[in-house]
């Protein structure tokens, strides 16, 4: 890891939390104080982040004073340069009108499944050039119902997978397929790259996560929700890390404005308890008997919508934090509980 000396305030920090404003490496709090004096004095501005040549950007491996290698302008490790360098991204063949005019030939000829084949990817093909690719999703199943390897089809597929938000299956479409390079296999490429680098912004918030570094990885999360919007779960993690920093900043003001916001938008399971916690903890500090009113009445919400597997066994983790919550008036954290009620972590470990 290597260090840097900030130009304003002189303190020595770690490399990779600089910033270069304008030129000048600054730690983080002088590169925020430094770009709002900038701004407010409408000046040319640029922010670029500092860089460590000893931490790999994937895996944030510290390499001690060993410089990586570089990769694309980033510095990485030698077992993240092979992932990336060998990442296989589908090839494409070679497309043309002609071959467009073949397939509606050999779907004549070889039946009317064929036709319909046809009739479904030309529906399909409409529907995601206007802007529709999960309606356009239907019609291209049909379509590669007939068995086609027609890279109009395959590619144009793939395309209203990723734009529909299913990524996996668009990988499905075209796996094993070798395609030639064409403005629709940079189109599809394209959007694969977002879906990847959305992805490795949701591995970073994961990772940060695990590091208790929770306002950072609800950014990170958040950056992969802006990134790749058209996947509901990454959103659905970025709401519950706000919530998660809110909870640990000991805001439950915002905690309960944020889960009321989220419960209105889905009455779910996960949402009705996580508007009881909130009003619970809430109560806990105020002993407002209203508030602990609307905190039992949320939580027999989240009994009546724990449905699966997954949410009951929630609910019967969740059930006894929330009891003595609401009993002490003390918020404690998962770990914090267990710490105290050991015999109920050792419960909850042999169900």
């Amino acid at each position: 890891m290597q260090s840097r000396r900030c130009l304003d305030c002189a303190k020595t920090v770690e490399a990779a939390t600089t910033f270069i404003v304008n030129g000048r490496v600054l730690c983080t709090p002088c590169a925020d104080k430094k770009v709002i004096e900038i701004q407010a004095a409408k000046g040319a501005l640029q922010v670029l982040r500092g860089k460590d040549p000893t931490i790999c950007f994937k895996c944030a491996a510290d390499f001690g004073s060993t410089e990586l290698p570089l990769l694309a302008g980033m510095h990485a490790c030698e077992s993240c340069r092979q992932q990336i360098l060998n990442f296989q991204y589908p090839a494409w063949l070679k497309m043309a009108f002609a071959a467009l005019l073949l397939l509606l030939g050999i779907s004549l000829v070889h039946g009317r499944s064929y036709f319909a084949a046809g009739r479904s990817y030309y529906q399909g093909k409409k529907l995601l050039e206007s802007g529709h690719p999960v309606e356009a999703v239907t019609h291209f199943q049909k379509a590669l119902e007939s068995g086609t390897t027609s890279a109009d089809v395959l590619q144009n597929a793939a395309l209203a997978y990723l734009r529909a938000g299913k990524p996996e299956e668009a990988y499905k479409v075209v796996e094993g397929h070798t395609f030639e390079k064409t403005a629709l296999f940079n189109s599809v490429e394209a959007e694969f790259n977002r879906w990847v680098q959305a992805s490795e912004k949701a591995d970073k918030a994961a990772q940060l996560y695990k590091e208790k570094r929770y306002r950072e990885a609800a950014n990170s999360m958040h950056e992969a929700a802006s990134a790749y919007p058209e996947l509901p779960s990454f959103a659905d993690s970025a709401d519950r890390l706000d919530y998660t920093v809110l909870f640990d900043a000991g805001d439950y003001d915002g905690l309960v404005t944020l889960s009321e916001q989220l419960w209105a938008r889905n009455q779910s399971y996960e949402s009705a308890a996580s508007l009881a916690g909130a009003y619970s903890c809430r109560y806990a500090v105020t002993g407002d008997d209203a508030i602990k009113q609307k905190a039992t009445e949320m939580m027999n919400q989240a009994r009546s919508l724990a449905k699966s597997k997954d949410e009951q066994d929630s609910l019967s983790e969740w059930q006894p934090r929330f009891d003595h919550r609401i009993q002490t008036r003390k918020v404690l954290t998962r770990d914090q509980y267990y710490a105290q009620f050991p015999q109920q972590a050792a419960m909850e470990g042999k169900n």
